[in-house]
């Protein structure tokens, strides 16, 4: 029933970092009313709001992991897989664009970021990693298909998804070089450099 208890409020606080845009201003109070969870029963599973806050986010990231790795176990060819976790990405993006901030280190809600910092780093890192894992079977998917003659080194790789990403990131962003696009367009050129870039 802890568990439980945990995503109900995991999920409140997503919500109202959401809705509100400043971690700094969102009360535990809040968190409670939002999970209709009392106060005090918040204090039983969490030292303080920064914990919440952290926690949830990990939450969030965790979560975001999973719909990549189902992304990339969905089936179809190496172009269709590729496809499929931009579209993640981007949708990621779109539902949650505080923690691409956050995530960024842009400048909302710098003072509780460094509050937090020490509670999400450990995490982060091998969040991180579980995206590198999992990415890397899209690539040997694109080998084995023979659409990258070879496996290409780990720096090379991450460098041009980096690009697709910073491509997703523009195109939301409205940058001028991609206003006449769709982000169909957008997601196609962002796969053609990424293979260009690995053959």
């Amino acid at each position: 029933m802890g568990t439980d208890k945990k995503i109900l409020l995991y999920e409140a606080a997503l919500g109202l970092i959401e809705e509100k845009r400043d971690m700094s201003n969102i009360k535990v109070a809040d968190i409670a009313k939002a999970a209709d969870i009392g106060k005090g029963t918040v204090y039983e599973y969490f030292k303080s709001k920064e914990q919440l806050l952290a926690e949830s986010i990990i939450y969030f990231l965790k979560k975001c992991i999973k719909t990549f790795e189902e992304s990339i176990n969905s089936g179809g060819g190496f172009k269709v897989i590729y496809m499929a976790a931009l579209k993640n990405i981007s949708s990621t993006m779109t539902a949650s664009r505080t923690f691409s901030q956050y995530i960024t280190f842009n400048e909302c809600n710098f003072s509780i970021k460094k509050t937090m910092q020490s509670l999400i780093e450990e995490h982060f890192e091998n969040m991180r990693r579980a995206y590198v894992e999992k990415f890397e079977k899209i690539i040997d998917i694109g080998v084995k298909e023979g659409v990258l003659k070879k496996k290409p080194d780990k720096f090379s790789w991450l460098i041009a998804f980096g690009n697709s990403i910073m491509c997703i990131v523009a195109f939301k962003h409205g940058f001028e070089e991609f206003v006449d696009m769709t982000e169909e367009e957008m997601m196609e050129r962002s796969y053609n450099m990424f293979v260009k870039v690995l053959t």
